[in-house]
């Protein structure tokens, strides 16, 4: 039987804030270790030419990048096939990728339409018929009785899971010696597991890796190069994340829906995915009972009330298609945003729910949008300096050495050390160098050294990629200076992970012989963990006891989220 989500849980923190991390797995998917430069899409170029009301647009994206609960990245609408707006918050641009997370379920959806349109696979089909060596008798029957369907649904009741995937080095194996919840189609359990399994089914039915499937099926008449699959440790795409997309590849697959699976290609209309798996993958299948925007689920699509149905991923990572209003909106974001539920997705079905084409009353129904609880809109107050006074003010710390006894936060946010494995034991030095006009810091972490350039002067970020444990990632960084309350200047860094979700944020106050590091980042991790842990139950999860975890684990919890550190002077 599984270890209890909970225990895994607590025991997986516990290694990361005690200098265990090396009992943690090495090992958790294939990803691609070069970053990949987005491709520049002449197929799909921006018009002035559409009727769409621009200041409408102009008002709502701005509302976006202002909201800290959203902390928008890029955001692409297009209206009746036309693109009419691709933006991208600074530093984020459209050279970039972005991580997806769960909105690259629905385009396994896709390939599961396609395979079924080729009579390659039934929706009814048991998994034990396609695998039949798990047909045995230490298998569970509620294993057993799991379809094609089921998967789709979210209806298997399968224990294994995201998290438990995380512990195991054969997802599939794991998967079929699972225990159940509850017998298939009896209730909603939303898994990433199960379509894990729905990309073993594709690759068992067409002798194809899930890549080469969707390449030759759907991107190569899309036009679209450059996504990448995490595969798992079996070597299979993970399916139900680990893909980087760009905004206008999103922007595509969601007019390929609108299109009822039509698209242009060399001249010529090709019907690459069924009308009818169209229509019935983009219906309610299990009806929620929210009473937020979701009407329901459909396959491996969420389903809203207002008409429109929804690819979506955790943080924020959303295709919105209205088919009423001939509208698809992509948006890449670091939200506080578990499912559809929140004021992302409210705020998209708010924006499309006005005459968007003609009706020049938007500026009220976006005021009173913004006034609903969850949307912080502030401003960041500038320091006026030039180059020199930046470098007087840190000059004395120039040059300096500060060692780190205990745990000082890592570079790399605590949600990206967790999606690929790459846990760090912290800072162990720090020094700052001036290199003519530019400003960079050394750092020493896991006894490797990493050079970041800092941006200081207007906001101006560093563009740099950066190799952390063997993966290039690109990366934006910023330094300015501040004030505390009393007037002491303190040094405030922002290194931005642009194909990820995560901002680190180092707050460095400088002493007499030593300096004071502060760490967090961005979405809050502490926020975030207590949405989903503060319950008794997790929505349209996992029914999980709640965590009662230990004053001292508390403690330690918090050390590792947002650390403070002192950093001892060498000289």
């Amino acid at each position: 039987m599984d270890i209890p989500l909970g225990l895994k849980i607590v025991n997986m923190v516990y290694k990361i804030t005690t200098s265990r991390q090396n009992e943690l797995p090495e090992y958790f998917g294939n990803y691609i270790p070069d970053f990949i430069t987005a491709s520049k899409h002449k197929d799909l170029k921006l018009t002035k030419k559409h009727e769409l009301n621009n200041k409408y647009i102009d008002d709502f994206i701005d509302k976006l990048k202002k909201d800290t609960r959203i902390n928008l990245s890029g955001i692409g609408i297009m209206h009746r096939g036309k693109l009419v707006r691709e933006e991208y918050v600074y530093p984020y641009a459209s050279d970039y990728r972005h991580v997806s997370f769960s909105m690259c379920k629905s385009i396994v959806s896709m390939a599961v339409g396609i395979a079924i349109e080729k009579k390659l696979i039934r929706l009814e089909e048991r998994l034990v018929d396609i695998f039949p060596e798990f047909d045995t008798v230490f298998v569970k029957k509620g294993i057993k009785n799991i379809t094609i369907r089921n998967l789709l649904t979210m209806t298997t009741g399968a224990y294994f899971d995201e998290l438990s995937a995380f512990f195991s080095e054969n997802w599939l194996v794991s998967y079929f010696n699972s225990d159940v919840m509850f017998e298939p189609d009896s209730e909603f359990s939303y898994n990433s597991l199960n379509t894990y399994i729905l990309v073993a089914v594709i690759r068992k039915r067409t002798g194809m890796s899930l890549e080469e499937f969707i390449d030759k099926q759907i991107f190569n008449y899309l036009n679209i190069t450059d996504i990448t699959w995490d595969l798992s440790p079996e070597g299979m795409e993970q399916g139900g994340w680990g893909v980087k997309i760009s905004i206008p590849d999103m922007l595509k697959l969601g007019q390929l829906y609108l299109n009822k699976g039509c698209v242009e290609h060399n001249g010529k209309i090709f019907n690459i995915i069924s009308p009818k798996w169209i229509e019935e993958s983009t219906r309610i299948h299990v009806k929620l009972d929210d009473k937020d925007v979701v009407a329901g689920y459909g396959y491996h699509i969420w389903i809203l009330q207002d008409g429109a149905y929804l690819f979506n991923g955790l943080f924020g990572q959303n295709v919105y298609v209205n088919p009423a209003k001939e509208l698809v909106i992509a948006i890449t974001a670091s939200a506080y945003e578990v499912f559809p539920g929140g004021s992302l997705v409210s705020g998209l079905c708010e924006f499309a729910s006005t005459d968007i084409l003609y009706d020049t009353s938007f500026i009220t129904g976006i005021k009173n949008l913004l006034k609903k609880p969850g949307y912080e809109i502030i401003k960041r107050e500038k320091i006026k300096y030039d180059s020199d006074t930046f470098f007087n003010v840190i000059s004395e710390y120039i040059d300096v050495e500060y060692v780190f006894e205990e745990y000082a936060a890592s570079i790399l946010p605590i949600s990206i050390q967790g999606l690929y494995s790459m846990f760090s034991s912290g800072i162990r030095k720090i020094q700052f160098k001036r290199q003519d006009d530019r400003l960079c810091m050394l750092i020493n972490e896991n006894n490797c050294q990493y050079e970041v350039n800092l941006g200081y002067l207007d906001n101006a970020y560093e563009y740099q990629v950066i190799n952390i444990k063997g993966k290039n990632m690109p990366i934006a960084a910023y330094a300015s200076l501040a004030f505390d309350e009393d007037d002491n200047f303190l040094l405030k860094i922002y290194i931005d992970y642009l194909e990820e979700v995560g901002k680190r944020i180092l707050k460095i106050y400088f002493k007499k012989d030593c300096l004071i590091l502060k760490a967090t980042e961005t979405p809050d991790l502490q926020e975030f963990t207590g949405m989903l842990f503060g319950e008794s139950k997790i929505r349209r999860t996992k029914n999980l006891k709640k965590l009662n975890t230990p004053d001292y684990m508390e403690y330690k919890i918090n050390k590792i989220l947002a650390p403070v550190s002192k950093g001892i002077s060498a000289q």
